[in-house]
């Protein structure tokens, strides 16, 4: 009995067998068929490892346990199986790695810091796959044509294999945090050329890269490996002399590596602004002011070296200055027509060696004498003396050395002493018109002056047209000999609102009035032989008296 119940468990072992093996359910692996990597197709920073999972699978992806292999590693490219990944514990206590094993992991890294495009080859019982790897650069070598170009020397950077240029490319010059642009002369997709500034020193930094092996990448900025260092300044201009005469021309000579541009200046401290009178590429003329003294400061200084020009411009100081300072102009030889000149008696003044400007200015004893005119050629002036000068020298300003045109001079003593007397005015009471000072009226061609200064006598209120207007009068005589139309002016110094008309002798008809608020107040009247009425009224009669009156008749 027994030997048949072992028959049959034994029977039903065997079917249960045969069963088995016919069940579709049951999962036995086919043999392995492809490579899978993950990623197979990678992008890589130099510097940094890509890690990649290989796996032996079948058809169904189903990994079989192997060991990898690793050929055909394209230059620049560094792959290595990782021998950390999933430790076990094979013999004893301590973690070891499974050479074979259902995955792997490879790490894929760079030893081109310029970057490159390669691949690699992994297998495994006879299998084999292919896998992509593109390297991001990590600088742009050392393709330098100079690392220590002079100043304004251009420097060419050629591109590594794989690397080209934008056309829009930029070119600087890093040092930490200090970024100095240079400035690009020109640009190809495997070069480009640039001037860098004085001064700049570290890498050189290209914004505008892409790579030849991944065109959709946008561009990229990249350093070069190696450093640049450019001098700091050029060297100094210098001066001709160091003790230059009053109105001697000084030559400033260029640096080497320099030139002056067509609106180069020259300054001094003390001194001021000099004139050039001559220019060339590498020398200035000049003429230093008055007290010039000091080294000379030159703006818009260019570089002549290479393209340097592109640089801009920079401000020298020159080398040596002035140890002996130009000769101050604290002097005018000024020579009179009189000094001691009637009332109302114009002056006329010289000064070899300078001229007058428009502007020119004259005062004795603290009293500014009337400037009636400057010659056209600016060699005379015509001047009113103020009365009660008593043998002053005069203060001269806004003249000019004959060589020095352009710089105003103020403060110029004179040698020659002065003296007048106070100009005649009619004093009050009795016919204010019978008393009045006369101007004689001048030829045609010519002008008569007739100034008066100090307390002036005015009549009593009136308005010469009529009306309520009143004002306070100032009469003056002019006597005519020559029938032509005359121009005839009153200026006074003092605030107020003065007007001026011409009447008949008898005071009777309005002949020309100039009412206007200006000063001086001015009429163009024709005028027969005969006495006239000049009238300066003060129509408001609250205005300030006047201290100083000029007539002028032309």
């Amino acid at each position: 009995m027994n030997r048949m119940i072992r028959g049959v468990a034994g029977l039903l072992v065997a079917l249960g067998a045969s069963a088995c093996v016919n069940d579709p359910s049951v999962d036995y692996a086919n043999d392995p068929s492809t490579i899978v990597l993950d990623p197979e197709t990678m992008f890589i920073t130099h510097g940094t490892e890509k890690q990649v999972f290989a796996r032996l699978v079948d058809e169904r992806n189903r990994a079989t346990p192997t060991e990898f292999t690793i050929s055909n590693v394209s230059a620049g490219l560094t792959v290595r199986v990782d021998s950390t990944y999933r430790l076990d514990y094979i013999n004893g206590d301590s973690l070891s790695w499974r050479p074979v094993q259902h995955q792997h992991r490879l790490w894929v890294g760079s030893s081109n810091p310029q970057g490159a495009m390669g691949q690699f080859t992994v297998t495994a019982q006879g299998i084999s796959t292919t896998a992509t790897a593109r390297i991001l650069p990590a600088d742009l070598g050392s393709g330098l044509s100079s690392t220590s170009p002079g100043i304004g020397d251009v420097v060419t950077l050629t591109a590594p294999a794989n690397v080209s240029f934008t056309d829009n490319a930029t070119v600087a010059v890093v040092d930490g945090n200090t970024v100095v642009n240079a400035v690009v002369m020109d640009r190809a997709p495997k070069s480009i050329s640039f001037v860098p500034f004085p001064g700049s020193t570290g890498v050189v930094r290209v914004a505008g890269v892409t790579l030849d092996y991944a065109p959709t990448l946008a561009s990229r900025t990249l350093p070069t490996a190696a450093t640049i260092t450019v001098p700091e300044d050029p060297s100094s201009p210098s001066l001709s002399t160091t003790a230059p005469a009053l109105g001697a021309p000084v030559t400033i000579t260029a640096g080497p590596g320099q030139q002056f541009s067509s609106n180069s200046a020259v300054s001094f401290d003390p001194g001021g602004a000099a004139v050039v009178t001559a220019r060339t590429a590498t020398t200035l003329t000049i003429l230093p002011r008055p007290g010039s003294g000091g080294a000379a400061t030159v703006t818009n200084v260019v570089l002549t070296d290479g393209e340097a020009e592109v640089l801009g411009t920079f401000t020298r100081t020159t080398s040596n200055g002035f140890t002996t300072p130009v000769p101050a102009a604290t002097s005018i030889p000024v020579a009179y027509s009189s000094t001691s000149p009637a009332p109302s008696a114009p002056v006329t003044v010289t000064a070899t060696g300078f001229k007058f400007l428009p502007n020119v200015s004259f005062t004795f004893g603290g009293t500014a004498a009337l400037v009636l005119n400057v010659s056209a050629d600016s060699n005379t002036v015509t001047i009113l003396p103020p009365p009660n000068v008593a043998g002053e020298t005069a203060v001269v300003s806004n003249a000019v050395l004959e060589f020095l045109p352009i710089v105003p001079i103020t403060g110029l003593t004179t040698t020659p002493v002065v003296t007048t007397g106070d100009y005649a005015a009619a004093g009050p009471g009795g016919d204010m018109f019978s008393n009045a000072p006369v101007i004689n009226a001048p030829a045609e061609g010519t002008t008569a002056f007739h100034a008066e200064s100090g307390t002036l006598a005015f009549g009593a209120e009136i308005n010469p047209l009529g009306g309520s207007n009143q004002g306070i009068p100032r009469y003056y005589k002019l006597i005519v000999t020559e029938a032509r139309e005359y121009d005839i002016a009153i200026g006074w110094e003092v605030g107020g609102d003065f007007d001026l008309y011409v009447f008949d002798e008898a005071g009777a008809t309005n002949l020309a009035q100039s009412p206007s608020g200006a000063n001086p107040e001015s009429v163009s009247v024709e005028l027969e032989p005969g006495t006239y009425r000049l009238i300066l009224h003060n129509w408001r009669s609250l205005a300030a008296t006047p201290v100083r009156v000029l007539v002028t008749v032309k």
